[in-house]
């Protein structure tokens, strides 16, 4: 099971987007809203506090505090991602794209 936060489906429009590519817009929006096994999670109040404290603690970004707070709170231990940022994270490995593709 795949957990997405909403921040990431922000990050993912923006380049179809600025390209006028809204047909891969629109896929990244059913993929990551309805796709099987993907668990889609909002901002909420216990995400975006959790995140203050990751931002502060090991100096991520808020985008990035925001996306480690859910996949923190969703139970993960792994997060898809080429930024290793994440790896200084306790509980938190990056599985590097790059490494696969």
């Amino acid at each position: 099971m795949a957990h997405v936060s909403a921040l990431t489906l922000t990050e993912l429009l923006i380049k179809p987007i600025k390209q006028g590519l809204t047909n891969v817009a629109d896929e990244y929006r059913e993929y990551l809203t309805d796709g099987k096994n993907v668990v889609f999670h909002d901002v909420d109040r216990v995400v975006a506090d959790h995140a203050g404290v990751l931002a502060a603690r090991y100096g991520l970004r808020t985008p990035d505090a925001i996306i480690c707070a859910t996949a923190s709170i969703a139970g993960c231990t792994h997060m898809i991602s080429n930024d290793d940022r994440f790896d200084r994270v306790a509980g938190i490995r990056t599985l590097k794209v790059s490494d696969y593709v």
